[in-house]
């Protein structure tokens, strides 16, 4: 059953790249015009809560809510991946219906709906935040789209910057999991590299302690073409040893509305466990696992819907494992204000 669903949305992906390519008709019309209305409503209903909110103490008064994303690559932008999510300023609904096909690992079939509520004018004044956040190890997103994200909703406090850091702690909840956040960043241009550091400290009731910190080296090769060197590590306090990543991606913008990513992965631990064929756990310190990956994503319908295919393949460095072959694949429904590119 789940081979005819998956076989059911790559045969609908493959209708709507070929009619994509199709003149408009009176009923594309009608679609626009329907996807118009729910944006328009996704934009307005933002508005009111942030309205609402900076109204408590507050009369109303006038603000620009133009775009303001911050600084970010055109890739990052039309991958609408957490990097750029973190910086946009923009109100918008994500819809994804996803599949994973694996050679050895179980079938998944699912979706994600994903609201971001910047809360643009109560920031400013309370720090409030509303918005989607990975588990910890986000990274991880970048090579398994089939990741699902969850809502944290909390107060933000800054403070100044020292030697270019940026401090932020955060009070909030997330899935019925009260946490506190320290967050440090620091960006910064060497040469024709941008470099991106983030330390992040958080203690919850539910996942207790952890710490994790991030490195983005992204080196522009062309006009739409990204090179990218990630490094990431963490802890827990409920898991042996340290978890540590290295990613090397290499983004190629082809067209205005297609983007292709390459991408290989090596995950390591400093205590991972697996079981041995004797049925007893084994320690192995190093490089646990490798990941190759190619994503290809096409903007099929005007600037709302796209989809993205994603084989890879995961090799193991213990033979107790055999090596998976997956298949990632998804369609996105984007409503809200349009990206210009």
């Amino acid at each position: 059953m789940n081979i005819l669903k998956v076989s059911f949305l790559l045969f609908f992906a493959f209708l709507l790249h070929i009619y994509a390519q199709a003149p408009l008709t009176s009923q594309s019309s009608y679609i626009d015009e329907t996807h118009e209305t729910i944006s328009k409503s996704v934009v307005d209903y933002s508005k009111k809560i942030d309205t609402i909110i900076y109204n408590w103490t507050t009369s109303d008064d006038y603000y620009d809510y133009n775009e303001t994303t911050k600084k970010t690559s055109s890739v990052d932008k039309f991958f609408k991946n957490e990097k750029y999510i973190d910086k946009t300023e923009d109100s918008f609904v994500q819809i994804k219906l996803k599949s994973q096909i694996n050679s050895h690992d179980k079938n998944k079939i699912d979706y994600d709906i994903k609201a971001h509520i910047p809360l643009s004018r109560s920031k400013k004044k309370f720090n409030l935040f509303i918005e989607n956040s990975l588990d910890d190890g986000s990274n991880k997103n970048n090579l398994n789209e089939i990741e699902n994200s969850k809502t944290e909703i909390g107060v933000n406090f800054f403070s100044n910057k020292f030697y270019n850091i940026k401090p932020k702690y955060s009070v909030g909840i997330r899935s019925f999991d009260p946490f506190v956040r320290a967050r440090y960043s620091f960006e910064k241009e060497y040469n024709d590299w941008d470099v991106e550091l983030s330390q992040i400290f958080k203690l919850s009731i539910k996942d207790e302690f952890s710490e994790r910190t991030s490195f983005y080296f992204d080196k522009k090769i062309k006009e739409n073409n990204l090179f990218r060197v990630y490094l990431h590590r963490e802890t827990e306090s409920e898991a042996d040893g340290m978890d540590y990543t290295l990613g090397l991606s290499y983004y190629i913008h082809t067209k205005e509305n297609t983007a292709i990513r390459v991408s290989q992965s090596f995950f390591g631990n400093t205590k991972y466990k697996y079981l041995t064929d004797n049925n007893t756990y084994k320690e192995y310190s190093g490089i646990n696992s490798y990941t190759t990956s190619v994503s290809l994503r096409k903007n099929v319908w005007k600037k709302w819907i796209y989809y993205q295919i994603s084989p890879s393949a995961t090799f193991y460095n213990h033979n107790t494992k055999k090596e998976n072959y997956s298949l990632d694949f998804f369609l996105e429904f984007y409503f809200g204000r349009q990206q210009n590119r």
